[in-house]
């Protein structure tokens, strides 16, 4: 019997909790947004442009809400901060595009205590009239070996109907361009600019910058950077190859591997060393992008340490040959 009764109050006490959380769910503000973001389209620089987000309150209890823009030029303000339950209100925003160009956009911050919503996030956007997009904004090269010719295409975007163009480039040595025939589309033109560039012989990074020079007042030069980094034609690793701890009467092998990194790559011809206990194999892939140089070691009779080196020589005779030190460490 007491069982009984104790299962009943249970059952009654988590009846009433359930009771209470869906009316403290049922007591709370919603908000609801017909939209999320408005994007104004083709605008001239320096107009102040207007829109209106419209939300309701769609819950059983008071919303309070407070707007904020991510930028000065976007103003926002709600046409009321406290909303009884059915009511419908808007977030007004303001934008000023002064001294904007291009494709802008601005987020507006919208605080509430909507439990489920305390935070939306509305935005909007606009493409400024007669301004200058490039793509892509720089260019990388990536690693390249000396003196490689590189060809790459900039894309000078000039938005809305005007007369911009591109009157002159200033390149540095080494960078030769070509200015190409302009292309029309809805929203503007476009000029492909054609860029052929010598990375020289200096091992490391580089950064080069050229200068387009327009007829547009607020954007006379626009810089644009291309780099990248020049490696040598070949890449051994490891660079030097070690013996140690060799004892008399032993044999010993070690593998190094040589990259060539040039589109043209050149044959393996031999390898060649002072000692003829040194021997070594050569395995190369049908690119011969990476080859596998094992070197073997023979030792009889040795008492001293030994510095060596491999001469890689290939068969293109205008290519230098590769110097790998070797190092023999004999076990005291």
């Amino acid at each position: 019997m007491k069982n009984k009764l104790k299962i009943c109050i249970i059952i009654m006490v988590i009846s009433i909790n359930n009771a209470m959380a869906i009316t403290e769910h049922d007591n709370m503000p919603k908000i609801r947004f017909d939209e999320l973001s408005y994007d104004f389209g083709i605008v001239k620089e320096g107009v102040k442009l207007y829109h209106s987000f419209l939300f309701e309150n769609t819950g059983n209890d008071t919303l309070k809400i407070y707007a904020r823009s991510s930028c000065s030029c976007v103003k926002s303000y709600a046409s009321d901060n406290i909303n009884y339950p059915g009511k419908v209100s808007f977030i007004n925003v303001e934008l000023n595009t002064k001294g904007k160009s291009g494709h802008f956009k601005n987020d507006i911050l919208i605080r509430t205590n909507d439990p489920k919503n305390n935070l939306v996030i509305l935005s909007v956007s606009a493409t400024i009239n007669g301004t200058i997009e490039l793509e892509p904004e720089k260019i990388w090269v990536g690693e390249v070996t000396r003196n490689e010719n590189i060809e790459r295409e900039i894309l000078v975007r000039i938005l809305g109907k005007n007369d911009i163009t591109i009157k002159s480039i200033e390149a540095p040595y080494g960078i030769n361009t070509e200015i190409k025939p302009i292309h029309y589309y809805p929203m503007g033109k476009e000029i492909p600019i054609k860029l052929l560039l010598n990375v020289g012989a200096d091992l490391g990074n580089f950064n080069k910058t050229i200068n387009l020079i327009t007829n547009e007042n607020k954007q006379k030069e626009l810089k644009y950077l291309i780099y990248g980094k020049v490696i040598d034609d070949y890449s051994v690793y490891p660079p030097s190859i070690l013996f140690k701890d060799v004892k008399p009467d032993s044999s010993y092998s070690r593998n190094i591997v040589i990259k060539q990194n040039t589109k043209k790559r050149n044959k393996i011809k031999n390898i060649t060393t002072k000692y003829n206990f040194i021997q070594t194999k050569i395995n190369s892939d049908k690119d011969l992008a990476k080859n596998i140089i094992t070197v073997n070691l023979k030792i009889q009779n040795m008492e001293t340490d030994l510095l060596d080196t491999l001469f890689v020589n290939f068969d293109n005779k205008k290519v230098p040959e590769l110097k790998i030190p070797l190092t023999i460490m004999v076990k005291k």
